[in-house]
């Protein structure tokens, strides 16, 4: 074919030269066109064992065309590629311009940042000045994060107190509020002439005894220790003169867990049991068996649990009425009326007749003395009451227990006899408030002797 090509419609040397550089560009076959045959009647297709060999194709037009055509589609197809290679090029190019420029841009950056100021072997002076410059902002920072610290821990502290102040005085507003609603049902049942205190009054009263130290006001139903009270918050108590007392318990809970409670303390001499049986014992200190009270420690009584008293409770008829008895009454410093006992309300096998010379006749002769041992014997003694009292001296941890002891002078000894203490006087049997539980025990005398008792 090219040889046929060669010799077509173009004569002139440059053309056939364009030509030849355009099918060396897009074919594989790269002929000279001084390589044509000079005779075109000896060129044959084949002419290897034939008689007759078939010579080569003439040259037509129509090749010239198609090449023609296949070197114009050749190119535009290679330009529009080009171009769509460059164009795909520019927009990743574009699209990463600004990353590829702040790259560039930190390496720059971090190369000034990190260069030397001098130069080796000069460097090892700028390395030294790092070094220092670095242990000097290490300390800077570790004094600034320990100020930052303290900081910290002082809030979190303020915070908490303030926790702590806010929860207290939440806890104090809800037992206000429970006590002052406590204290007006209180008032309306005593208006309605209700009993609130039960079978103690004198222990659950407002104020206790004759100071103004003020009691948790209780409701009934939570009186008993096994009914649970977490709201229960009462004022502790003890006065100072039994704090400083020598002859009155320790108060601190290392010398309370040494005593022998619900037993005889053979050492100090005291009781410790209760006559009315074994009592609990919560956190090193006796629990009151009636119950709460209202105010806890120890109050005016100067032992924990149980303090005991002897209260001989003297009689006779008197004269010229029937049916009224008198007894030997005493004034207490508080101007109250009481049966003559002993100060300390500690027993410990006390003599009846010391106590009678000691607060009611003084001393005496030996021959009244001799009588008043015989009269005020424990033998001949009438046994009114013996266990726990109503007392405005109780608290959750002390309380009163007594022996009531009658000795009625039924042939009148002591007439005869002048009441030497200016506080003791023969006083008429009724009813009227005395100190303690003593209206009681005056009162159960009365029955049992069937004389009045009216007021």
């Amino acid at each position: 074919m090219l040889s046929n090509f060669r010799r077509g419609v173009f004569g002139r040397a440059h053309d056939i030269q364009v030509i030849e550089e355009k099918i060396i560009s897009f074919s594989d076959v790269c002929l000279s066109f001084e390589d044509k045959p000079t005779d075109g009647d000896n060129c044959f297709a084949n002419i290897t064992g034939l008689v007759d060999p078939e010579r080569c194709p003439r040259q037509h037009f129509t090749v010239d065309i198609m090449n023609w055509v296949y070197m114009l589609m050749v190119n535009i197809l290679l330009i529009n590629l080009l171009i769509a290679l460059f164009s795909n090029t520019f927009e990743k190019i574009q699209a990463n311009s600004q990353k590829i420029w702040k790259f560039y841009r930190y390496t720059y950056i971090r190369e000034y940042y990190y260069r030397p100021p001098l130069a080796p072997p000069l460097i090892i002076i700028g390395h030294f000045y790092r070094k220092r410059l670095s242990i000097l902002s290490n300390r800077v920072c570790l004094f600034r994060e320990f100020l930052n610290l303290l900081k910290a821990c002082y809030d979190m502290f303020l915070i908490r107190v303030l926790e702590n102040k806010i929860a207290s005085r939440a806890r104090r507003n809800s037992s206000i509020r429970e006590m002052t609603v406590n204290e007006d049902s209180v008032d309306t049942l005593e208006k309605l002439n209700i009993s609130t205190t039960g079978r103690w009054p004198k222990s659950r009263q407002k104020m206790y005894g004759n100071s103004s130290t003020r009691r948790f006001i209780l409701p009934p139903n939570r009186y008993s220790w096994d009914v649970s009270f977490d709201d229960y918050k009462p004022r502790e108590f003890t006065e100072e003169k039994i704090l400083k007392a020598s002859w009155a318990d320790p108060p601190d809970k290392k010398s309370l867990e040494a005593l022998p409670f619900n037993e005889f303390s053979r050492q100090s001499g005291i009781n410790r049991k209760s006559h009315d049986g074994h009592f609990e014992i919560h956190d090193a200190r006796p629990r009151n068996p009636i119950g709460r009270t209202g105010i806890s420690g120890r109050g005016e009584l100067p032992n924990w649990g149980p303090n005991h008293a002897v209260d001989p409770i003297i009689t006779r008829w008197k004269k010229g009425a029937t049916g009224i008895l008198e007894w030997i009454a005493v004034q207490r410093d508080t101007g109250e009326w009481a049966i003559p006992d002993n100060d300390r309300v500690v027993v410990s096998g006390a003599c009846i007749s010391r106590i009678m010379e000691e607060k009611v006749f003084g001393k005496q002769e030996k021959e009244t003395e001799e009588l008043l041992k015989r009269l005020f014997s424990y033998t001949d003694a009438d046994v009114i009451h013996k266990g726990m009292v109503d007392d405005v001296r109780a608290t959750d941890n002390a309380w009163m227990e007594t022996i009531a002891l009658h000795f009625h002078d039924e042939d009148g000894i002591l007439d005869n006899l002048k009441l030497a203490k200016n506080s003791a006087v023969w006083a008429e049997l009724r009813d009227q408030d005395l100190f303690g539980s003593h209206r009681k025990l005056l009162m159960l005398i009365a029955d049992k002797k069937n004389a009045s008792f009216i007021s």
